[in-house]
């Protein structure tokens, strides 16, 4: 199956993208995906 042709992000996405980086602090992937981590370790 072919993969679909990304289009550009809107405006409005990157926004809330940068919004929601800046609340929790997140300045690489690696960092946003340990916290994922932690907060599930929290909940279970």
């Amino acid at each position: 199956m072919a993969r679909r042709k990304r289009e550009p992000m809107s405006e409005g996405k990157k926004n809330i993208i940068g919004m929601l980086l800046e609340e929790y602090d997140i300045k690489s992937a690696k960092e946003s995906q340990s916290q994922i981590l932690c907060k599930r370790k929290i909940v279970q």
